[in-house]
């Protein structure tokens, strides 16, 4: 069965959590020399197990980063973690991946909130992220417009969409006038004497206000509306479009136009991922609307890189459109960094209704198959008794794959290879 395979790291946090460690410390005594010897370092942990499962680029296509790589907007920290990066993926290695197969958004973190010109354009904050990927030979990051890269492979097709959600990070939320203009006499003197932060001070504060350029998403929806209907789409994004479940007391921490973006997506007429990172946790949520020709929306968050990643394997019918995915998550914990491969997060983008746009066999090779468990090697005896083609095992093994994600039945052993399958139709 055809797939493309993509990993998608959160929030990194450098250089915080390259001095983290995987240790129970309650004596502040111990000397930092001791303890960094006896114990792990999560990102380096999680890092190496990223970089062994990127070796091959038959089994990767893609890597999308979701922002916060530094976390106090400093240009040189945002460097270093570029470079570990590169070092550590060969990100620049145009052998090995083409700049299509990479995606990176800001993050709220990435922000450098003391360089912004709050009189100019919304998008000059963005430009020293701009040029540490240029200057990497990397120019990936999406910020003053919507960026968009195809990847096929034997047909299948996802188009990435990088959004930037961070244009209101470290914008200004003034008083209102009828309340500044008194203090303005009461604070003269300091006004006029004070620099602008000082003035900024006495009169705003400043916010972290996640938003999208509108003017990106009606580029979104429009390259999704007129796209082949074979393409999935999959979105990466800093923040979440629905509220966290963890309840969050601050100001404008909720992307203030993210109810029209979900809207947007939830109703195209094909199945939509959303990617983002920001809430440091891994919930998949899926929005669906009444209209059967619509959705479904799978919002997938990525946790904070020092506890792990996913990896998305994307499944696609023999008419080559997307059927489903796996989101497998690799975590870190006290033996190291697991996978849960054997048992991942099955998502179906279709249901029965779709089964026109699958391979045209599924009917034929469902009658064959009985309403409890049945053994791959009887399936396939009963398809070959009953059908005029040649049929070979592989060519049954990927009908009854895809008449999994219909819905049509189950297979048990499916991580295992097809002979050690059993099989049962769901009525």
């Amino acid at each position: 069965m055809k797939q493309i395979n993509l990993i998608v790291v959160g929030d990194i946090h450098f250089p915080e959590s390259v001095s983290c460690r995987f240790a129970d410390q309650k004596d502040d005594g111990v000397a930092d020399r001791l303890i960094s010897t006896a114990s792990p370092t999560p990102l380096k942990t999680v890092m190496r197990t990223l970089a062994s499962a990127c070796q091959n680029p038959n089994d990767i296509q893609g890597i999308l980063f979701c922002g916060d790589l530094t976390s106090r907007g400093e240009i040189a920290s945002y460097q270093a973690c570029v470079d570990y990066l590169n070092a550590n993926l060969d990100l620049q290695n145009r052998h090995r991946w083409a700049l299509d197969q990479l995606h990176v958004v800001p993050g709220n973190h990435d922000v450098d909130r003391s360089s912004i010109d709050h009189d100019g354009d919304v998008f000059a904050k963005f430009a020293a992220l701009e040029r540490v990927w240029a200057t990497s030979n990397t120019p990936i990051i999406a910020t003053a417009q919507l960026r968009k890269t195809i990847v096929r492979i034997n047909d299948a097709t996802v188009g990435m969409f990088s959004l930037n959600s961070c244009l209101g990070c470290g914008e200004k939320r003034y008083l209102p006038k009828r309340v500044r203009d008194p203090l303005s006499a009461i604070f003269a003197t300091a006004y006029n004497e004070a620099d602008a932060n000082e003035k900024f001070a006495l009169f705003g504060e400043q916010l972290d206000t996640p938003a999208f350029a509108s003017e990106d998403v009606d580029a979104l929806a429009e390259e999704i509306e007129h796209a082949d209907d074979r393409l999935l789409p999959i979105v990466l994004a800093h923040h979440n479009i629905l509220s966290q479940a963890q309840p969050r007391i601050d100001l404008y921490t909720e992307v203030i136009n993210g109810g029209m973006v979900r809207t947007r997506l939830s109703t195209c007429d094909r199945p939509v991922l959303y990617c983002h990172g920001h809430i440091h946790k891994d919930p998949i949520e899926i929005i669906r609307t009444p209209d059967p020709d619509c959705g479904p929306l799978v919002s997938i968050s990525a946790p904070r890189f020092d506890d792990g990643f996913l990896r998305l394997e994307i499944f696609f019918s023999a008419t080559d459109r997307p059927l489903g995915c796996n989101v497998i998550r690799y975590r870190f914990g006290d033996s190291g960094v697991k996978s849960d491969a054997n048992d991942p997060r099955r998502i179906s983008f279709r249901g029965p209704r779709d089964v026109y746009r699958g391979n045209p066999r599924i009917r034929e090779i469902l009658n064959c198959v009985a309403p409890e468990y049945s053994k791959f090697r009887t399936i396939l005896d009963s398809v070959r008794q009953s059908s005029q083609k040649q049929t070979y095992e592989k060519t049954v093994a990927d009908v009854l794959l895809e008449a999994e994600w219909f819905g049509f039945l189950e297979i048990l052993n499916r991580t295992e290879d097809h002979k050690h399958w059993q099989v049962n139709r769901v009525l």
